[in-house]
């Protein structure tokens, strides 16, 4: 995937109204990408994916998930891969 795609595709999710929640990382696939389930609002559970990651986190850690309240289908586990966090 192009960068330039990718921060549209960043662009375009956050200009929703989005929800956090915690996900739980179900399964690795070929190291890099990362399978999580998440509680939704309302009750029941949604799937999501990404990758790749660099590193990606252990099977049944917990990830924090955005995702959009109407279309759960639509989620990003959080922090996106053109973001990074800043140390305080």
């Amino acid at each position: 995937m192009k960068p330039n795609h990718l921060l549209h595709r960043y662009r375009r999710f956050r200009r929703h109204a989005y929800a956090k929640c915690e996900g739980r990382v179900s399964r690795t696939k070929g190291g890099s990408t990362v399978h999580y389930e998440f509680a939704i609002v309302g009750g029941g559970f949604a799937k999501g994916r990404t990758g790749p990651s660099h590193k990606p986190p252990p099977v049944g850690a917990t990830v924090p998930v955005l995702y959009l309240p109407d279309n759960p289908r639509r989620n990003r586990m959080y922090p996106f891969s053109m973001v990074k966090l800043a140390d305080y």
